[in-house]
């Protein structure tokens, strides 16, 4: 270790210096980003878990519609809906519940951003990149979660739905 032999010199060029608190340049640095990291770790794992939150809510609105749905999907295709048509009726709901929860989003992370300012170092707070790239992932977040409940109201068999209502 370095430290005792730095302290050896200073105390041979002035015996009656106090050298205190000496350490290593990497321990100094380690210790004055700490709290910071702490801080930048407990918001990432936040939001993770908000993302995980948003997946597991949009799957499960997503999969009661196309249950609460089955009979009129069996009907649309016993009519001769395509499955392409119920991918696109289907996927049109999950996509408006999207496009509102990031709308709404964008409103309240715009005003959100000014208090979290702090906590961003090398990122303007208003940052477009940041928002568009924020944007995309839980827009893509969405599609992974509508793709199971879309898929399920494709093979609902339309001779099971008539019989039912």
């Amino acid at each position: 270790m370095i430290i005792p032999p730095a302290e050896n010199v200073v105390w041979e060029l002035d015996p009656n210096l106090a050298v205190t608190d000496v350490r290593e340049i990497d321990n100094f640095i380690a210790s004055s980003v700490a709290s910071p990291r702490f801080r930048t770790l407990l918001l990432s794992l936040l939001a993770v878990l908000a993302l995980v939150l948003s997946l597991i809510g949009i799957y499960g609105v997503l999969a009661y519609t196309v249950a609460q749905r089955k009979s009129e999907i069996g009907i649309r295709m016993a009519l001769g809906a395509s499955h392409r048509d119920v991918v696109a009726n289907v996927a049109r709901g999950g996509l408006a519940m999207t496009l509102a929860g990031l709308g709404l989003g964008v409103v309240v992370a715009f005003f959100a951003v000014r208090i979290l300012d702090a906590f961003l170092f090398e990122v303007q707070a208003l940052d477009p990149i940041m928002f568009f790239g924020t944007a995309g992932m839980l827009a893509a977040t969405s599609a992974l979660a509508s793709f199971v409940p879309v898929r399920r109201a494709t093979r609902v068999d339309p001779a099971v739905s008539l019989r039912d209502d």
